[in-house]
């Protein structure tokens, strides 16, 4: 999580109310917002069962799901060399930490947010479920529409076997009326493909609410990675501005 950016709305005069933490791992995201934002409701989704015991330590609501496009059963994948891996997901991770010899599938139960959290609104919305991010957006975007906020990692590379891409992610946050605001993290792994750049955490807004006039779409997807880009620029950032050129054009 990058701090600076949730203090940069913070001093701008937001002050949500709720929190929606999905793939909330052992809950650090949540705490770590409510350093910023003190007075904030959380409610966590983490379906993998060896975060359980942390999380019941902490006193917020919480579902024991998978978040996905449809209800029923899944399979998680786990790591046997970290049980409470980050990259447990219904999508098997591409990298050697999920190998034959090191993966395990265990059966989990998969809801749709609709259906979970049906007539709820979060102002705030996190979203990293490595690969099924879209399958969350999907299966629950009368929910999460109400949001002023969703921040969603999304893949520039086939992390997740079979998972969702940056560009099938920024399509379906458009169709729900939602602009990219600002990019809060470049996520790299050393011993990952060369130190490549696997993922960005990038933070959308409900369009009707944007902060800053909105630049014209006649582009679509390009001209609001451009818009973006510009901003870094001109907020001495150049390197986050290249990546998205980089990665997203």
């Amino acid at each position: 999580m990058n701090r600076q950016h949730l203090e940069a709305l913070r001093r701008e005069g937001y002050a949500p109310r709720t929190l929606l933490d999905v793939g909330a791992h052992l809950g650090e995201f949540t705490q770590g917002f409510l350093e910023v934002f003190p007075g904030c409701l959380p409610t966590l989704i983490e379906p993998n069962p060896h975060c359980r015991d942390k999380l019941l330590r902490l006193p917020f609501e919480r579902h024991e799901v998978a978040a996905s496009n449809a209800a029923g059963k899944g399979e998680l994948f786990l790591s046997k060399t970290w049980l409470q891996s980050t990259g447990s997901s219904l999508y098997r991770e591409n990298t050697d930490y999920f190998d034959d010899e090191t993966a395990i599938r265990h059966e989990v139960d998969k809801a749709r947010i609709d259906d979970l959290l049906a007539g709820r609104s979060f102002d705030f919305v996190k979203i990293d479920t490595q690969g099924s991010e879209l399958d969350v957006l999907v299966g629950g975007e009368a929910v999460l529409a109400r949001a002023d906020y969703i921040q969603i990692e999304v893949s520039l590379v086939d992390y997740n076997i079979g998972g969702a891409m940056a560009e099938d992610v920024f399509a379906k946050m458009a169709q729900m009326g939602f602009k990219c605001a600002d990019v809060m993290e470049f996520n790299r792994m050393p011993e990952v493909r060369d130190n490549a750049l696997l993922q960005i955490d990038v933070l959308f807004e409900r369009a009707d609410r944007l902060r800053r006039p909105e630049t014209s779409s006649t582009g679509g997807r390009q001209d609001e990675v451009l818009a973006l880009a510009e901003r870094l620029f001109n907020e001495d950032r150049p390197e986050d501005a290249l990546v998205l050129f980089e990665h997203l054009l």
